[in-house]
């Protein structure tokens, strides 16, 4: 699984953040985590269990950071800014479920993130690091003038 943002964080937030996120828990990325204040952080629930990497430093208030989650089914890494920062071993299968992927905030949490969020991308396996990369120089380009959005996705406002 890959999943990506370029994010605006308009005020610093301790906590979770959340960017997107599978509810509930199954897979998730976020501009802050219990690591710190604006400290990015991606993970999901592999066999039953929740495991997450989160990064070493803060992402700027007021600035554009393109973050990404990559697992592989070994190993999870964080990216900020097309830059690998922390990878973390997990292992299984990440939990299949129909809750909605939500982008900004979520349901059970209450988890909003303060700010834009744009370019978003999800993918079905983990992309490379050079994939990261390209997708980060790369704008998300529409097909049709009113792209219809999955199903299952539910944007949350605050």
């Amino acid at each position: 699984m890959t999943l990506e943002a370029w994010v605006y964080p308009t005020l610093a937030q301790a906590s979770w953040s959340t960017i997107l996120h599978r509810e509930t828990d199954a897979y998730y990325l976020h501009a802050s985590s219990p690591a710190g204040s604006m400290v990015p952080a991606g993970g999901a629930i592999y066999n039953g269990s929740e495991s997450y990497v989160s990064g070493a430093s803060a992402i700027p208030i007021n600035a554009w950071s393109h973050l990404a989650v990559t697992y592989d089914g070994a190993v999870m890494a964080l990216y900020v800014n097309g830059t690998q920062v922390a990878t973390k071993p997990a292992t299984g299968s990440i939990q299949n479920n129909s809750n909605p992927l939500r982008i900004g905030g979520n349901v059970p949490y209450g988890q909003y993130f303060q700010g834009l969020i744009d370019e978003v991308r999800v993918y079905n396996r983990a992309l490379s690091v050079s994939e990261v990369q390209s997708d980060m120089n790369k704008p998300v380009v529409g097909t049709s003038s009113k792209p219809l959005p999955p199903s299952n996705l539910r944007v949350v406002a605050q």
